[in-house]
């Protein structure tokens, strides 16, 4: 074996030799670490549309976890903010939380999507904002995987235009004298209200709504026109309280409203096709006739009984007024029933039955937690028991310091404008926030 030292131009090839490896092998370490990065920079990995014979099923993935904190509107609107919470446990994830992402979509006539926006910079939170091309119905799914948000989007019926008032056919059939008087309903349910369409055939074929019309109505507050679908119709409040708290589960928004005059002709029509189809809820209740006013509207045993009442308190006559109160009470519920069990109170108070009194308070409180009177029975209540607590017999003289009296005042004004704009492509630009 010959020894011998290298020529220096085999040197230095085994030196570029040698770098080239190394170069080799930084860059395939390189390669698969930027991969990582670049994938991670984006919250949304990926989105899937489920389109059903009666929904829109939309599951947005994640690239981490995020948990489900609120969102609003509750359950309709045209663009709908979810709060989120990401849960980064890398410096990869945490980038890629505060990195906002836009993805849009072409909407047609089943999927109103037209955008998912992720916004980090949101005052109120991570948010992430779902745009659609019109008011649409949702529910936000109870998440199965920690990665993965649902939405369920409902469907609008296939006809788009409102569904007229039946007009029944009575010429066939002469109407009856016992039905109930169209005179003695008050009241309503307002289902939905929306600035834009409503659809009556989703709420005209839930058989949970019936018997009653299911209808719509249009009405105008500061020059803006809403539409509302209407459900009735109702003889008193208590009535009207029964069923709309059969209905909050579906209903959360519904409330209930008194008659509108342009709404009073649909009353008759309705209560000559239950009356056709033998329903009890239609035949005049059985019970003393009504008297009636000068002007001719008719007034009912109870109103009577509580107007008595009223007149009598005000003259200072209270055992009268609560004897009638205690009879007006005691007959079935009614539109009186509420506001006499307030009045019962106020007059044992005024006679001075202060335990009867704080008694009577309490039985409305407990009977009508979102009463109409609930705010100032409860001051009553509170002005008696608290009043009627004996103060301590001897008081702690204070001391009195000297001092000049000095005044700090501090405050704070702010006021925030936001406003997003989505870029599609260099020639569209989309508008969808601009708040003050």
């Amino acid at each position: 074996m010959n020894n011998h030292l290298p020529s220096p131009e085999i040197s230095y090839i085994r030196k570029l030799l040698l770098a080239g490896k190394y170069f080799f092998l930084t860059l395939v370490l390189f390669i698969p670490f930027n991969y990582g990065f670049a994938s991670g920079s984006s919250i949304i990995e990926s989105v899937d549309i489920d389109d059903t014979s009666s929904h829109i099923i939309i599951s947005i993935h994640f690239t981490l976890a995020m948990s489900y904190i609120s969102h609003f509107p509750a359950s309709s609107a045209k663009q709908l903010d979810i709060r989120l919470q990401p849960v980064a446990t890398t410096p990869i994830q945490q980038q890629a939380v505060n990195q906002p992402q836009s993805l849009g979509y072409n909407s047609d006539k089943n999927n109103p999507l037209e955008l998912i926006r992720y916004d980090p910079g949101n005052p109120a939170g991570n948010s992430l904002s779902l745009l659609f091309s019109s008011t649409t119905d949702y529910v936000i799914e109870n998440q199965q995987r920690p990665e993965t948000l649902t939405i369920k989007l409902e469907k609008q019926p296939a006809h788009s235009d409102d569904v007229n008032i039946p007009v029944f056919d009575l010429a066939k059939k002469p109407l009856r004298k016992d039905i109930e008087s169209s005179d003695n309903f008050k009241y309503v349910i307002n289902l939905a209200s929306s600035t834009a369409r409503l659809h009556l055939d989703k709420y005209q074929n839930r058989k949970t709504l019936q018997p009653y019309l299911i209808y719509s109505s249009k009405h105008s507050v500061d020059n803006i026109e809403w539409n509302r679908v209407r459900m009735g119709f109702f003889r008193n409040k208590d009535d009207a309280k029964i069923i709309l708290n059969s209905i909050k589960t579906n209903f959360p928004r519904a409330w209930i409203d008194l008659l509108k005059p342009d709404e009073k002709p649909h009353i008759q029509p309705w209560l000559d096709k239950l009356a056709s189809e033998g329903h009890p809820l239609v035949f005049a209740q059985r019970g003393g006739k009504p008297q009636q006013s000068r002007s001719g509207i008719e007034i009912t045993k109870s109103q009577s009984l509580f107007a008595e009442a009223k007149k009598n308190i005000i003259e200072g006559e209270y055992r009268k007024a609560i004897q009638k109160l205690t009879k007006l009470l005691n007959l079935p519920a009614n539109e009186s029933t509420e506001a006499s069990q307030e009045l019962i109170g106020i007059a044992r108070e005024k006679n001075g039955q202060i335990a009867h009194a704080i008694a009577e308070y309490r039985i409305y409180l407990k009977k009508y937690p979102q009463g109409e009177f609930h705010n100032r029975v409860k001051q009553r209540l509170n002005g008696l028991t608290h009043a009627r607590k004996e103060a301590p017999k001897t008081l702690r003289k204070a001391k009195v310091i000297k001092k000049e009296t000095s005044w700090e005042t501090y405050g704070s004004v702010f006021q925030f404008y936001r406003r997003d704009v989505d870029t599609t492509d260099p020639s569209n630009n989309i508008v969808t926030n601009s708040s003050l």
